[in-house]
């Protein structure tokens, strides 16, 4: 694994790899063509989807998760005041996900979004933003550049890596919804 050799502890347990991360740019690729957005993809890129498209089929949610961990998104969480929460809600610099978009039927006054890193530097400074724990934090930053167009397997993944049961179920709806569509 990884150029390296391992011994499992329990050598009758297969293992499969989940092979290497996903890019933010090929993950965004994958969720246009879920989203049915196919024209514009070159045929690897569309051979590429359809591939992770079934392991995604075969695996489930956990294989969304595995594919949302992009080693060039960055993620932040913050405490924000009511007030300032309100007015990231409304930003049109942010790209709301997860929680925070209106697909997910899931609300709360938390802003789940992704953002540029120069936006974020502002944001911060602005809203006073303060680092917060997981559970404490009622701002959640995506920072990627760009900040991709946000699309249904964007916000099943963010649902996903929230830790509330009511943001889980909400991606395994979200999923199945997709998968029915999908080819």
């Amino acid at each position: 694994m990884g150029g390296r050799w391992v011994i499992d502890a329990e050598p009758g347990r297969a293992r499969r790899s989940a092979g290497r991360r996903l890019s933010a740019k090929s993950f965004d690729l994958l969720a246009r063509y879920v989203d049915g957005e196919r024209q514009d993809l070159d045929p690897d890129q569309r051979r590429r989807a359809k591939e992770r498209l079934r392991i995604i089929r075969e695996h489930g949610i956990a294989q969304v998760g595995r594919y949302a961990e992009r080693p060039d998104l960055r993620i932040e969480r913050f405490r924000a005041s009511p007030e300032d929460v309100a007015e990231l809600r409304s930003r049109s610099d942010l790209a709301l996900t997860g929680i925070s978009h209106p697909s997910a039927e899931v609300y709360g006054d938390v802003v789940d979004a992704y953002v540029s890193p120069a936006v974020r530097d502002e944001l911060e400074l602005f809203h006073l933003l303060i680092p917060a724990d997981e559970g404490e934090a009622n701002v959640v930053l995506r920072v990627q550049d760009p900040p991709p167009v946000v699309r249904t397997l964007h916000v099943i993944a963010d649902l996903h890596d929230d830790p509330s049961s009511r943001s889980r179920t909400e991606a395994q709806r979200l999923l199945a919804r997709v998968l029915e569509r999908a080819e």
